[in-house]
């Protein structure tokens, strides 16, 4: 029968051949090597039903470049990665250097597989160290890749179940180091590798439960019933459970839950659902088990509101149902939902098979091996989901071990007797220790070479003719193996295709039935040659003459000749050279067998090539006049046949391109032309001069400057501008000359106009000025300075706003607006004429009743000098202000001064004042006192002196009388002493 797997991604048809229940059949599948990008996992080598020898080299994509391999490593530098067009992986690296790459090729076995092992053919280049399964096969030389050569090595080794991995470790000590495989699996294909699938014809037992607990663990007990046997089960979840059903009691979970559709727990390969109570109710995530009291096969598993949650199975897996979302049929006690399997590698060749879902998933799966035990993990925890299990199918599909040998019956080439090296001699499926005749009773074979055989050789002087020896058979019907010998190679299988060599060979054909007896049988193949060789002359061609006598043409180069056999030898006639005109050649053929053949083409030489004509370059040159005269050089040409050369070039050439024209004519009419240009140009700017430099001196705001004018001369008419103004600013202005001539171009220098101010303004001073002085610093008006100039003018003076006794110089300064300064000094001068003012008193006093008593006062003032110098003097004494003096008439007056005591004696006293300031003006002042005439009776009117009423007469300067305070001890006394006389005299 015929079953397909899912292989990680890929899909294979794996061919199964049964024998019958005592016989174990054998099958191989050649794996591969697949193009694709190996990783370390994805993706897996695919299977194959292929048992050629087609070779697929392992092999990486992409292109050229540095080494980088995510599965492996290369040491060393200056390394990359080379992709070969045959496909082949490999490193290269230069030949200094040495590299060392690690490839990973990875096959998967099926679970259940018997006695699988692997035949690891290799083809790699230099040294190669090759593991299988971490256990290394050897190491090993390895030649060239080229062609599809045979495997360099070839390797045995059992493989498990599952993902195995080859790695191949290759060195290299320079260039280019690869490698490419075959992998031939073979397996016992009994049961349970030939898993019968369950369908809607096979009734599933399902598991009765009957014991609980659920204190700090859980186990669970209960039994399958087939109509054979019973099996134990016993489940354990060290998590806990949330509760179980157990014999019909409690709600029936296993039904449809909408509509009328079928349950999603059945389906084509689900007969029946579960016991309609009998159910596990888990809660919490972690691992748990289950074991059977013997090894079953086709266990299936259903399962309710997986939800949120999952089961990461040990075993393998196929999903049998969960509904149909187009009918309704998907949904379980908590909802809808849909189930599906992830697979995920753990390493080391184990995997985990997951079974997740979307929604509430419901429905069954069947497991794909024959054990004792499955365990499993809830991923996470969920408020509840559950469980329970069955078999599908009678009572093979509870497998047993009868003998105890460790293999199962299904398995076991001798189920009754223990034999767990599963030895079978004869290799008739029927273990040694069963087999009454383990080595068998044989007769020879019969050998048949086939009749004899004349084949047309093909090429390389033989032919491929297929041998035949299916007409051998061998009476025992062993197996047997045919080898072809002849006479310089050899060859095995039953119809070996094989080249012989032009003749007659002689074939032997030897059958070997494995059990020591070989038979011969001959035959004879011919290889011959009748066919003529394929010649074709080619097509007619017309060549060109090469010369004058014509052209050498290569008719061998175009013409062909091939045989299906051998070599071939040509002729070509005639062989030329070829002379003008139509030529016809005959080329002929013959191979090694003698067979003949010709073909003819015709040979046409032509003159159609023009002479070869080289130009003078390309002239650029100035103008020397309005229209130039201009060397141009001249033209050559080659031809076979001779050759006139002409051109239309001018005698003179006008400013701009001129294009010539030279035309090369052979004798046969053939021209070439080609052309030169002869530029003309005028680059030539006219020659400028500008007038020198000007600087001059202001004559307005704006000046107007005569500054000459510029000339030029050039070939061509000539204009002069310049940007020069009518009138020039204070300061330098750039006048900028510019010639151009009627070509445009032009010339242009410039010329510095300067205009500048070095005059001063003229500065009209005020006059010299005298004044009396008002004070000690006085105040004059001296007038103002006045200026002109061209541009504005500032005056300034040092003048102070008073003025001291004297002459002051003041400066006056007029400054242009350029800076230009003009200064000048005005004489202030204050003069002091003004005599001080003086005042003189003599004021009487009294001390208490004592009279006669003056006090002198006096003072000064100036304008100018604050203390004018003061003298005072009394009838010639000098008395100081202040001081106190004592008159009487006709008595002496003693008058106290620095210089002693001085006496006077007078009928009047006058005091005279006088002061001088610092300028030596002097001002006076006087106040006199005369004694009245004493008169015995009658003074007629006239009062003396020392009356009471009239003591003193003064100089009319005093205002008062007793205003002076006598401040002298030495008065006072005076005082005192001439009021006690003025007592004694009265």
């Amino acid at each position: 029968m015929l079953k397909q797997l899912k292989i990680f991604g890929f899909s294979a048809v794996l061919l199964l051949v049964f024998a019958g229940p005592a016989m174990a059949a054998t099958q191989t599948l050649a794996i591969l090597g697949a193009n694709g990008n190996y990783g370390d996992v994805d993706p897996y080598t695919e299977y194959s039903t292929d048992g050629g020898a087609t070779w697929h080299q392992a092999y990486l994509s992409g292109t050229n470049g540095t080494c980088y391999h995510p599965w492996g490593y290369v040491s060393g530098t200056n390394c990359w990665v080379n992709q070969s067009p045959d496909n082949t992986i490999g490193t290269g690296v230069s030949s200094s250097q040495t590299a060392s790459t690690l490839y990973r090729v990875r096959f998967n076995v099926p679970a259940g597989a018997v006695n699988p092992t692997a035949s690891i053919q290799m083809k790699a280049d230099n040294h190669a160290d090759v593991s299988l399964n971490g256990t290394s096969l050897g190491a090993f030389e390895g030649g060239p890749l080229a062609g599809n050569p045979a495997p360099t090595a070839v390797f045995a080794s059992a493989v498990h179940p599952g993902v195995n991995e080859i790695r191949v470790n290759l060195t290299d000590w320079g260039g280019i180091v690869g490698f490419n495989y075959r992998i031939d699996l073979t397996m016992d294909s009994a049961q349970p590798l030939g898993l019968v699938p369950a369908n809607s014809g096979q009734t599933i037992y399902w598991t009765s439960w009957t014991g609980a607990s659920t204190a700090s663990g859980a186990t669970v007990n209960g039994t399958i019933v087939t109509p054979t046997t019973s099996v134990a089960v016993t489940y354990n979840n060290p998590q806990g459970i949330a509760f179980t059903q157990l014999n019909n009691t409690g709600t029936d979970y296993w039904q449809n839950y909408r509509g009328s559709a079928n349950s999603p727990y059945t389906s084509a390969g689900v007969a029946n659902i579960p016991t309609w109570s009998d159910i596990i109710g888990l809660r919490y995530g972690g691992s748990q088990s289950l074991t059977f009291s013997q090894p079953v096969a086709n266990l299936v598993f259903s399962y309710v509101s997986l939800n949120g949650n999952g089961y990461a199975f040990d075993q393998d897996f196929e999903i049998l149902s969960f509904g149909d979302s187009s009918d309704g049929n998907y949904c379980g006690y908590w909802g809808c939902g849909t189930s599906y399997k992830n697979i995920v590698d753990l390493g080391g060749g184990k995997f985990e098979y997951q079974l997740l879902g979307t929604g509430e998933p419901h429905g069954t799966i069947r497991f794909l091996g024959a054990f004792n035990t499955v365990s499993w993990r809830s991923m996470s925890d969920e408020y509840w989901n559950g469980f329970t299990v069955g078999i599908a199918g009678a009572a093979a599909e509870v497998v047993t071990d009868a003998d105890g040998d460790g293999i199962l019956d299904v398995n076991d080439n001798c189920p009754t007797m223990p034999n767990p090296d599963q030895a079978d001699a004869d290799n008739d499926g029927l273990g040694d220790v069963c087999d009454p005749t383990p080595n068998g009773t044989n007769q020879p074979p019969v050998a048949n070479a086939g009749a004899a055989q004349t084949v047309q050789c093909t090429g390389g002087s033989s032919a491929n003719a297929t041998l035949n020896g299916a007409g051998s058979s061998d009476p025992d019907s062993d197996p047997l193996t045919y080898s072809w010998t002849w006479s310089g190679g050899s060859a095995t299988g039953v119809s070996p295709s094989v080249s012989f060599p032009l003749g007659t060979t002689a074939v032997t054909l030897t059958v070997d039935d494995g059990q020591g007896h070989t038979t011969t049988a001959g035959t004879v193949v011919t290889v011959e040659d009748t066919t003529a060789p394929a010649v074709s002359a080619g097509g007619d061609v017309t060549v060109e003459a090469s010369s004058l006598s014509g052209a050498d043409y290569d008719v061998a180069a175009q013409s062909s000749a091939s045989d299906t056999c051998c070599d071939v030898s040509t002729s070509i006639s005639p062989a030329g050279p070829y002379g003008l005109g139509s030529t016809t050649v005959t080329v002929s053929a013959a191979d090694c067998s003698g067979n003949t053949a010709s073909d003819t083409m015709v040979v046409t030489v032509v003159d159609t090539t023009a002479p070869a004509l080289t130009v003078p370059g390309d002239v650029s040159v100035e103008a020397n006049a309005v229209n130039s005269t201009v060397s141009i050089g001249s033209a050559t040409a080659t031809d076979i046949f001779p050759v006139t050369i002409t051109s239309d070039a001018p005698a003179t050439y006008p400013l701009g391109i001129t294009v010539v024209t030279w035309t090369a004519t052979d004798a046969n009419g053939n021209a070439t032309s080609a052309t030169q240009n002869v530029t003309v140009v005028d680059t030539t700017a006219p020659a400028l001069t500008v007038p020198g430099d000007i600087t001059a001196e202001a004559n307005a705001v704006s000046s107007t400057v005569a500054i000459g004018n510029a000339t030029a001369t050039d070939i061509f008419p000539v204009t002069i501008t310049s940007n020069a103004p009518a009138t020039y600013p204070l300061g330098l202005t750039v006048v900028t000359w510019t010639a151009t001539d009627a070509n445009g171009n032009a010339t242009s220098a410039t010329q510095n106009v300067t205009v500048v101010d070095t005059t001063a303004p003229v500065l009209t001073l005020p006059a010299d000025v005298t004044v009396e002085a008002t004070g000690p610093l006085t105040a004059v008006a001296i007038g103002s300075a006045t200026a002109t100039d061209i541009f504005p003018v500032t005056v300034t003076s040092d003048a102070p706003a008073t003025y001291p006794l004297g002459a002051t110089v003041v400066t006056w300064t007029a400054t242009d607006a350029n800076g230009n300064a003009s200064s000048g000094t005005q004489s202030v001068t204050v003069v002091d004429t003004t005599a001080p003012t003086v005042t003189a008193q003599l004021v009487p006093v009294k001390v208490k009743k004592h009279e006669g008593l003056f006090q002198v006062v006096f003072s000064a003032s100036d304008l100018v000098d604050p203390n004018p110098a003061l003298t005072a003097t009394l009838n010639g004494v000098t008395v100081t202000n202040g001081q106190i003096v004592e008159l009487e008439a006709g008595k002496k007056v003693k008058i106290e001064t620095e210089h002693g005591t001085v006496e006077i004696k007078a009928p009047s006293f006058t005091l005279d004042v006088s002061a001088t300031d610092f300028s030596g003006n002097t001002g006076t002042a006087s106040a006199s006192y005369a004694f009245p005439v004493e008169h015995e009776d009658d003074d007629h009117g006239i009062h003396r002196g020392n009356d009471k009423e009239d003591h003193h007469a003064d100089s009319g300067q005093h205002k008062s009388e007793g205003k002076a305070k006598v401040e002298h001890k030495d008065s006072k006394s005076s005082s005192k002493d001439d009021d006690k006389k003025s007592k004694k005299r009265s």
